[in-house]
C-alpha cells in the first residue's frame, strides 16, 4: 500500500489509542461503578477517593514486596545460571517459562501450594506465590544476563523483565491464589482485573490501569538495549548482541532449565499417576471443542487484522513495543466499556480487536506468520481479559474454560495441562517468528 493510501489508516490508528486513554481518564474521573453512564459527572474527589482505598494500598505494598522479595534472589540466581552457560549464547529454551500463560502456571502450581493455602495466612500466601513468580523469573532473566554478556546491561533489563512479568501478568495471581484469603494478597494487576471484572467498579479500575500502564510503558523502553560505543574498525552495535565466536547453546544452561521446571512437581507425581485422566467424552461434554473452535477463529480473524495493519503501519521500534506494552491493559479496559455500551456486538470481536492491535505493536517482522504468532501469545495470556470483557460461556477460550470448567473437573491438573500444552504452542510459534532477532 502506498504512503498516501496508508495515511488515513495511521491516522485513524492514532485517533483510536487518543480515545482509549481520553475514556480511561473520563473513568477514572466518574463515579466508581456507574462510569459514563450518568453523563459527564467528572470530580477529582472519585480518583483520590480511590487512592484512599485500603484494598487498593493493600495491593500496592504486596506489589512492592513481590517485587523486592522475589527479585533479590532472582536477580542472584539468574546470575548464577548465566555464569553456568560460559560464554555460550543463551538457548531460546530459557525464555520457555515466558511463553507458558500466568493462568496456566498458576493452576499448575496450585496443587502444590493447596496445603498451605487452605491456612488463610496472606503472608505465608504471598511469600508461596513469590515461589511461582521465582520459577517463572529467574530464566528469562538468565537469558538476559547472557544476552548482554561483557556489555554491563545485564543487571538492567533483567531487572526490567523481572518488574515486567510482575507488573504485566494477573493471570498468574487469579489462579493460584485469587487474592484470598480477605481479598488481601492481590497485586496491582490482579486487583485492578477483580475490580471490574467481579464488582464492575469502573473507575478503581481505570485509576489502577491507568498508573500501571505508565509504569509499565517506562520499564519496557528502559529495558531496551543501549548502542554499545563502536569498537576499532567496526560501527556501534545493539546491547544485545552476541560476539561472533559465541555461537553454543550453554548445553550446561539447558540441563539446568530442565531440572528447574520439573523439580517442583517431584512431590506431585504419585498423585498424578493415580489421579483419573480426563476422557474424550468428558472433555467435550465440558465443551472443549467449543473452545479450540473459538481459538482458531478468533487467531485467523486477529491474525488477518494484524497483518493487514503491519502492511499499513511503519515496522515497530522499540518505543512502539513499550507503548504497545502499556496500553495494552487501557485499550482491554476502553473495548469492556464499549462491550457494555454495545451488547449486540459479538462479544468475541471485541477481543480480537485488542488481539490485532497488540500483535501489530509488537510483532518483530511484517509477515503474516509473525503477525499469526504474537497473535497467539497474546492470546495465550488474555485471560485477565477474557474476565474484564465478561465473555458469556458460548464465547469462552482455553483459558478461561479452563479456569471456569476444568480446573474443578477430575483430574484438574491433567486436564489444564493437556489444553495448556495447546496453549503453550503459541509460545513456541513466537519463538519460531522472533528466532532471527534472538540471536
Amino acid at each position: 500500500m502506498s504512503d498516501a493510501a496508508a495515511r488515513p489508516v495511521t491516522l485513524l490508528v492514532w485517533i483510536s489509542a487518543t480515545a482509549a486513554l481520553l475514556l480511561v481518564a473520563l473513568l477514572a474521573l466518574s463515579p466508581p461503578f456507574t462510569g459514563l453512564a450518568d453523563g459527564l459527572r467528572l470530580d477529582p474527589a472519585h480518583l483520590l477517593a480511590t487512592a484512599r482505598y485500603a484494598a487498593l494500598r493493600t495491593a500496592a505494598v504486596n506489589t512492592f514486596w513481590l517485587w523486592l522479595g522475589v527479585g533479590l534472589p532472582a536477580l542472584a540466581l539468574s546470575w548464577a545460571w548465566a555464569r553456568l552457560g560460559g560464554s555460550a549464547r543463551p538457548s531460546t529454551l530459557w525464555l520457555l517459562p515466558l511463553f507458558l500463560p500466568g493462568a496456566l502456571i498458576g493452576l499448575l502450581w496450585r496443587p502444590l501450594l493447596e496445603p498451605w493455602l487452605v491456612l488463610a495466612r496472606p503472608e505465608l500466601t504471598l511469600a508461596l506465590t513469590g515461589g511461582a513468580l521465582l520459577w517463572r523469573a529467574v530464566p528469562v532473566m538468565a537469558w538476559l544476563w547472557q544476552k548482554s554478556a561483557g556489555h554491563g546491561q545485564g543487571l538492567r533489563r533483567a531487572l526490567a523483565a523481572h518488574t515486567l512479568l510482575l507488573l504485566s501478568d494477573a493471570g498468574l495471581i487469579l489462579t493460584l491464589s485469587g487474592g484470598e484469603p480477605y481479598n488481601a494478597t492481590h497485586t496491582l494487576p490482579s486487583w485492578a482485573v477483580q475490580q471490574l471484572a467481579v464488582q464492575r467498579a469502573w473507575g478503581p479500575a481505570a485509576a489502577a490501569l491507568g498508573g500501571l500502564a505508565a509504569i509499565v510503558a517506562g520499564v519496557a523502553w528502559w529495558m531496551k538495549p543501549r548502542p554499545l560505543p563502536p569498537s576499532k574498525g567496526e560501527g556501534s552495535r545493539e546491547g544485545d548482541s552476541v560476539p561472533p565466536s559465541s555461537l553454543g547453546e550453554g548445553a550446561a544452561g539447558v540441563r539446568f532449565l530442565l531440572l528447574w521446571i520439573a523439580a517442583p512437581f517431584v512431590p506431585l507425581l504419585p498423585t498424578l499417576a493415580a489421579a483419573p485422566m480426563p476422557t474424550l467424552p468428558t472433555l467435550a461434554t465440558l465443551g472443549l471443542g467449543g473452545w479450540l473452535l473459538n481459538a482458531a477463529g478468533i487467531i485467523a480473524a486477529a491474525g488477518g487484522m494484524a497483518a493487514t495493519l503491519a502492511r499499513i503501519l511503519p515496522p515497530p521500534t522499540a518505543a512502539t513495543r513499550a507503548v504497545t506494552l502499556g496500553l495494552l491493559p487501557l485499550t482491554a479496559l476502553a473495548l469492556a466499556y464499549a462491550r457494555q455500551a454495545l451488547p449486540a456486538v459479538p462479544p468475541l470481536l471485541w477481543l480480537a480487536a485488542w488481539l490485532a492491535l497488540g500483535a501489530a505493536g509488537i510483532a518483530p517482522r511484517r509477515d503474516i506468520g509473525a503477525s499469526l504468532a504474537a497473535v497467539t501469545l497474546l492470546l495465550a495470556h488474555s485471560l485477565p481479559v477474557q474476565f474484564m470483557l465478561a465473555l458469556p460461556a458460548a464465547a469462552w477460550l482455553p483459558a478461561s474454560g479452563v479456569v471456569w470448567t476444568l480446573a474443578q473437573a477430575p483430574g484438574p491438573t491433567q486436564a489444564a495441562a493437556l489444553l495448556g500444552a495447546g496453549m503453550a504452542a503459541g509460545g513456541a510459534a513466537w519463538l519460531v517468528a522472533r528466532r532471527p532477532h534472538l540471536g
